[in-house]
């Protein structure tokens, strides 16, 4: 944005404060409310019944069944960043029927992970 406006880029501390101020007077589309209203006290159920209204809580994942191929989810450890694979290299078969949304995966190295059972969010069918 600095660039379309012949500013220089390397002084952009310079506009930070005109940013922040543009962002907290401009209405949030989720919210429908300004942020510096947002945080007072007597808005706190306005923005908590938009933010519940407008968020994601279904998700619907496809079944697995015997023999299925997947891959399982890594646990990510501190310092893990944003571009390293979220998802196992290695693709696994699932052994025997599931019970309570559980699946079995005998493939996967048990010192690894502590357990060689997994929930169904923590696969991803292929």
């Amino acid at each position: 944005m600095l660039d379309s406006l012949n500013k220089y880029t390397y002084k952009w501390i310079t506009h930070i404060d005109n940013i922040i101020n543009t962002y907290n007077v401009t209405e949030h589309s989720i919210t429908q409310i300004k942020p510096n209203e947002a945080g007072n006290k007597d808005n706190r159920l306005w923005v908590n019944w938009h933010l519940q209204n407008n968020s994601k809580h279904i998700r619907k994942h496809p079944e697995l069944k015997d023999g299925d191929m997947v891959r399982f989810k890594l646990k990510p450890s501190i310092g893990t960043k944003g571009h390293e694979p979220k998802w196992s290299s290695t693709r696994h078969t699932i052994v025997g029927n599931s019970t309570n949304n559980e699946y079995y995966l005998p493939s996967v190295d048990v010192e690894y992970r502590k357990s060689n059972v997994f929930l169904r969010h923590e696969l991803l069918k292929l």
